[in-house]
């Protein structure tokens, strides 16, 4: 270290005091281009002081390291657990918990009778079959199935959109599935089960995900379209008595009323609680309502 100038003729690299690793830090770069330098303590931290006559080239390395430095300022997101966890299990048990008591003796050949998704019924106005035959399960497989495979896409949605915004979608589509397989078949087609509100909720994601990437071009826009496609070829075409058109339809549904509330509400949905509660408030409604349709005289 040269030891030749005095107090006086030492300056500030800059008049901010800095934090001991800080100035460390640029201590060791200006010695690196044979720039003397001292640390000066004072009350607020450290003080970079270099001889006056260095000070320009010092100030100007100084700023140099901070330039090429400047990307560890944007430290990554640290992973963390889903923004709606909590809203999500709790209204998934509370789903599976409503489901579960049409599997009750004393009312499930009366719920089948009146709810189940009946395409010459639904054909003759009663639409609101599209919307109780997602809570009727063939057996308890058939329930599980749906609880785990819909519990993983429902979070999903719930994650782009709140919970409001989220279940309103998944009934809606699930209905609009139900009711355009209903107008597809006619005749004496049957269909019961949530797996169409399950496929409605995985083409309200891969809508959303799309609005949402438009401005990376085309082909950023059509990844989570083929990634939604790609999950119903492979979840919605298994063998037995899957009903195929009504995941289709489902999916289509949940892509179209997807786009529309993106295109409308943006983040809204998501940021947005009187928002979202208007729209859980809905969804709860249209079931409330379309049950109470199937049980009047």
């Amino acid at each position: 270290m040269d030891t030749t100038y005095t107090k006086s003729q030492l300056v500030p690299v800059q008049q901010e005091a800095l934090s001991w690793k800080e100035a460390s830090e640029w201590s060791l770069v200006l010695a690196a281009r044979h720039i003397p330098s001292w640390l000066e303590k004072v009350d607020s931290g450290y003080l970079v002081m270099v001889p006056a006559h260095f000070w320009q080239e010092a100030a100007r390395e100084v700023e140099l390291y901070i330039q090429e430095n400047r990307f560890d300022e944007v430290k990554p997101p640290s992973p963390s657990r889903p923004r709606y966890l909590k809203e999500s299990i709790w209204s998934l048990a509370a789903a599976a918990g409503l489901l579960s008591l049409f599997f009750r003796p004393e009312i499930r050949q009366t719920a089948m009778k009146i709810g189940a998704a009946d395409a010459s019924k639904i054909a003759t106005g009663e639409w609101w079959r599209a919307f109780t035959a997602l809570m009727l399960h063939a057996d308890p497989g058939h329930f599980f199935s749906n609880v785990a495979t819909g519990g993983f896409v429902v979070v999903w949605l719930i994650e782009e959109t709140g919970p409001g915004a989220g279940w309103f979608l998944t009934i809606f589509s699930g209905a609009a599935g139900n009711y355009l397989n209903a107008m597809f078949h006619g005749g004496d087609h049957l269909s019961i089960g949530a797996s169409t509100a399950i496929f409605g909720a995985l083409g309200g994601v891969a809508a959303i995900r799309s609005f949402k990437t438009r401005e990376g071009g085309l082909q950023a826009v059509l990844k989570p379209v083929g990634a939604g496609l790609a999950l119903l070829a492979l979840l919605g075409t298994g063998g037995g008595n899957v009903d195929i058109l009504a995941h289709l339809f489902g999916f289509l549904a949940g892509f179209l009323l997807g786009g529309l509330l993106a295109g409308v509400f943006g983040d809204n949905m998501r940021q947005a609680k009187e928002l979202g509660l208007l729209f859980g408030l809905g969804a709860l409604f249209s079931m409330i309502s379309a049950w109470g349709l199937a049980l009047a005289p």
